[in-house]
């Protein structure tokens, strides 16, 4: 009796230590951290876990928390004191780049935030947080919380399929980063409206086709009927993406997806039909996207001479509407033109103007590009030392940017460099 009681005790100790130890880990997991302003917090977070963070904010405050994500694509979901969601943020920059959430404290509350990983299955990555330091709100912290909550909507929007109203909510977040000057977002955002209008393009090119094709196979009352409910179809998608002269611009579109789809023939010719009709109607930003356009296939054709024809068009009326984005891309091709046909003075001047420009509107993605493309210049004359100068800048950039696939390819180039100046020391 005495040994059974021994035993029992013994029993009871080991599941109160396996309690404890239970207690102990799940307090871990649960470890909330008060998050002070200005105080960076780098930690490791794996697919499944959630971190949770306190912010005290008084009311009227600005809150503004960044994380910097490194390998692991982090959801931000701000909560009250009673658990409910105030806001969420979750661009779409994938695994790298950084995340804005900003919030105007209507109460005074002690607030949590949870941070996780959009793939629970994902593998572990890095994250680093900082809160700013909270603020009475002003007017443009206001406008910055309201621009942030009509680009979720129009994340959301995108994932329930609903482009109409997504790319409705993109386009009001775009003015908004633009006024607010955040040009990361703004040209996530943009990226965003292209992918979805490109989409909506496609569906509707898609349905001008069938239609010439059905009309083409069966000429019959039916078939007229069919081909004309596909073009009314055609037409209320292309409506949905503010379509003008829709004449002109599903001929590009049409260019526009035979390019992407590496039909090269068939994009010239409607780019080269789409022309005529901006023309005529002194559409001058379409005629000057159309003519950078045919001047692309040329290039990719390596027709250059074709190329630089229809790029040294494109510039002047670039110029004309005082478009320094479109000037600038313009003069970046026409660098790679004059580079890989030997013109180092004609390929030097259009890519340092570039990087001008896209300086001058603060479009870091455009800059990035020319510096790169100077380095490559430089490296090819055998100027290792200026290449290597442009290709740091350049990869300064990309890092700011998050763009990891050209922080790669910029690396590669500086460390040919590197090893080609010991070769010569």
């Amino acid at each position: 009796m005495v040994q059974r009681l021994r035993t029992f005790i013994k029993i009871i100790g080991l599941i109160s230590l396996l309690l404890l130890a239970f207690n102990f880990v799940e307090a871990q997991t649960e470890e909330i951290k008060m998050l002070l302003p200005t105080r960076t917090i780098e930690s490791v977070l794996n697919g499944g876990q959630v971190h949770k963070y306190k912010i005290e904010a008084k009311a009227g405050e600005f809150l503004q928390v960044r994380v910097e994500q490194k390998g692991i694509d982090v959801i931000l979901k701000l909560l009250d004191s009673s658990g409910n969601i105030l806001a969420t943020m979750d661009s779409p920059n994938d695994i790298e780049g950084s995340e804005t959430l900003s919030f105007v404290a209507v109460n005074a509350d002690q607030f949590n935030l949870e941070l996780s990983s959009f793939d629970p299955k994902s593998g572990k990555g890095n994250y680093t947080i900082k809160l700013e330091v909270p603020r009475a709100a002003t007017a443009k912290d206001k406008r910055r919380v309201k621009v942030e909550r009509l680009f979720v909507e129009g994340i959301a929007a995108r994932n329930a399929n609903q482009k109409e109203h997504s790319i409705k909510k993109f386009q009001e977040a775009f003015i908004g980063w633009q006024e607010l000057k955040d040009e990361y977002l703004k040209q996530l955002t943009e990226q965003q409206i292209y992918y979805l209008k490109q989409s909506r393009a496609a569906q509707a090119i898609t349905l001008l086709n069938e239609g010439v094709l059905l009309v083409e196979q069966k000429k019959t009352i039916e078939s007229y009927r069919a081909v004309f409910e596909k073009f009314l179809t055609a037409t209320r998608l292309l409506r949905t993406i503010d379509f003008q002269n829709p004449e002109a611009k599903v001929l590009f579109l049409a260019g526009l997806v035979s390019e992407n789809s590496g039909n090269m023939q068939a994009a010239l010719e409607y780019y080269s039909q789409a022309l005529p009709f901006f023309q005529v109607v002194n559409d001058k930003i379409n005629e000057a996207i159309t003519l950078n356009s045919i001047g692309g296939v040329y290039s990719k054709l390596s027709e250059n001479e074709k190329a630089l024809k229809y790029y040294n068009q494109a510039l002047p009326v670039y110029r004309a509407i005082s478009d320094k984005h479109g000037e600038a891309n313009v003069l970046n091709n026409i660098g790679y033109i004059h580079f890989t046909q030997k013109n180092i003075k004609e390929a030097s001047a259009s890519y340092y103007t570039a990087v001008f420009l896209f300086r001058s509107i603060a479009h870091k993605v455009g800059e990035a590009t020319a510096l790169h493309n100077l380095g490559k210049m430089y490296s090819q004359i055998g100027d290792k030392s200026k290449a290597l100068e442009f290709f740091n800048q350049a990869l300064t950039l990309q890092k700011v940017l998050g763009n990891k696939q050209g922080e790669a390819v910029t690396l590669l180039n500086i460390g040919i460099g590197y090893s080609e100046l010991n070769e010569k020391q």
